[in-house]
């Protein structure tokens, strides 16, 4: 009978060693994020330089955490494409997050302040993404998509880069660094702000730099339009010219020919008289039509050779961030 109860109270022992394993690795599990977490990012030292994009974008102990492990890195052209294999035509090729690390181009123009913090917000916010448990990204998706149909004007352009497997992940970040606060509701702000103490602050950072690329190329397209406007004037003028031109001298030879027979009558004379008054009337017109013409065409020119030095500004700006750049046409320059 004590031998037994001897047995019973040894299984029941394996029992609740089992059943606290099987809790522990539970918890284990449940928690890999968080320990592997803690457990890569306790040695990462950032360089001085991403040092300083990383305190500009202000994360919470949660972000950081999540940054840390990371491990972002500022990498020259060569470097950052070696280390993001997603970097295409159709991709951004300003940062991205591959095998759980953040690499983020390191963009040279003080123009463009401020997109090394976007950038890297964005990539934290690929890693946070990936973080999530499908259930959590059950329920974000729907609120992100009616974000995005509500917006969609401003974020397709962007988004129609992306595969649908991508889309809810790139939209999570994008709507996190570039839309206004105010355009989000209480249930994303809150997630966000379990990473960044100002998100506000983060779509600072985007609007700064992306006002200058946006506002020079509508700048640019504004003023290509009234350069294509004036040579369509141009030419319309350039070809009522040219026949006003041909149609006076073929008067002026007729008149000349019959001015050259003489006149028999002074009816006639009169006539010729007021002819020859009316040709130099036509051609006075005509030489200060051609005149306002000339001046037309080099005033055109001017705006040719002002967009032509934003396109080659805006160009620079593109080329600095993005070596898939779309150019702007470059118009003929006007001769006169």
């Amino acid at each position: 009978m004590h031998s037994q109860n001897k047995t019973k109270k040894s299984h029941a022992k394996l029992f609740l060693m089992l059943v606290f394993l099987v809790a522990i690795a539970g918890l284990v599990y449940a928690k890999y994020d968080f320990m592997y977490d803690v457990v890569v990012g306790f040695n990462y030292v950032p360089e001085e330089e991403i040092a300083v994009v990383i305190d500009n974008i202000d994360l919470t102990g949660e972000g950081q955490r999540i940054l840390k492990a990371s491990r972002p890195e500022l990498q020259s052209a060569v470097d950052f494409n070696k280390n993001c294999p997603t970097v295409s035509a159709q991709t951004s090729t300003l940062g991205c997050y591959y095998a759980r690390q953040i690499y983020v181009y390191d963009i040279d123009n003080e123009e463009l302040n401020g997109i090394k913090e976007t950038v890297l917000a964005h990539e934290l916010l690929h890693a946070v993404w990936e973080r999530m448990s499908d259930r959590e990204k059950a329920h974000l998706e729907p609120i992100l998509r009616q974000v995005y149909e509500d917006n969609e004007d401003e974020l397709s352009e962007h988004m129609g880069n992306y595969e649908t497997e991508d889309f809810v992940d790139e939209l999570h970040s994008v709507i996190g660094t570039q839309l206004d606060v105010s355009k989000l509701g209480s249930e994303l702000r809150n997630h966000y702000a379990e990473y960044f103490n100002d998100l506000a602050k983060i779509v600072a950072y985007f609007k700064g730099y992306d006002d200058i690329l946006t506002g020079q190329r509508k700048e640019a397209e504004k003023l290509y339009a009234e350069i294509q406007a004036r040579k369509a004037e141009i030419d319309a003028r350039t070809a009522t010219y040219q026949q006003n031109f041909d149609q006076l001298n073929a008067d002026i030879d007729d008149h000349n020919i019959r001015a050259g027979r003489g006149c028999s009558t002074r009816e006639e004379c009169n006539v010729l008289n007021e002819e020859y008054y009316q040709l130099n009337t036509r051609k006075d017109l005509l030489d200060n039509e051609y005149q306002a013409l000339a001046d037309y065409v080099d005033a055109t020119n001017e705006l040719v050779d002002q967009y032509n030095a934003m396109v080659e500004h805006l160009g620079q700006l593109q080329q600095s961030i993005d070596s898939n750049a779309e150019k702007l046409p470059a118009p003929a320059e006007l001769t006169n």
